[in-house]
């Protein structure tokens, strides 16, 4: 008798385990779904890169990547201990009609920045202390005009002869812009 008490205290406890799983599991597979339709689509950047115009482009090693939207350096080199000035590595164009505020910010750095006593990049009337992370300078560009980049660079006269790799990101904003 007692044996057929436990097995049916046994039998509701594994339907009671059982239903609860099952509530469990139907109550997590519940939802909405809900959609966001979105076109996105390529367009021609208004605020862009160009070496028209950039006098010490060569010098400096300045490619500027498709669209525009792009620029490296690969020859910005100096003497230690003496201060290097590139005029013009870039020029910044905006073939908009409306003036754009623009953000110009050290993304990372890498290499012996501590070897250098100085990497300015001169937008404007703003200069830019490139050896810092996050550092930044705003300026705006006038609708279908230009702005040129200079680079000023010197090396300490204690430093090795190791590179410096810096990344900066130019922010524009296109806020009232359907480009």
């Amino acid at each position: 008798m007692q044996t057929i008490i436990k097995r049916g205290k046994f039998l509701k406890l594994v339907t009671l385990l059982l239903s609860s799983l099952l509530i469990a599991t139907a109550s997590a597979a519940v939802y909405n779904l809900m959609y966001i339709d979105a076109e996105v689509a390529p367009k021609t950047a208004k605020v862009y890169f160009t070496t028209t115009g950039a006098t010490d482009a060569t010098a400096a090693g300045t490619t500027v990547g498709t669209g525009g939207t792009y620029v490296s350096f690969n020859s910005l080199s100096g003497w230690k201990n003496a201060t290097r000035v590139y005029d013009k590595v870039v020029v910044i164009k905006n073939d908009n009609t409306a003036t754009r505020n623009c953000t110009l910010r050290v993304n990372s750095t890498s290499g012996s920045v501590s070897d250098l006593d100085k990497l300015d990049f001169k937008v404007g009337s703003q200069t830019l202390d490139a050896t810092t992370v996050n550092n930044s300078i705003t300026f705006n560009i006038s609708g279908n005009s230009s702005v040129d980049v200079e680079v000023r660079l010197k090396w300490k006269a204690t430093a090795g002869n190791n590179p410096v790799t810096i990344t900066l990101e130019l922010i524009v904003d296109a806020e009232g812009d359907s480009e």
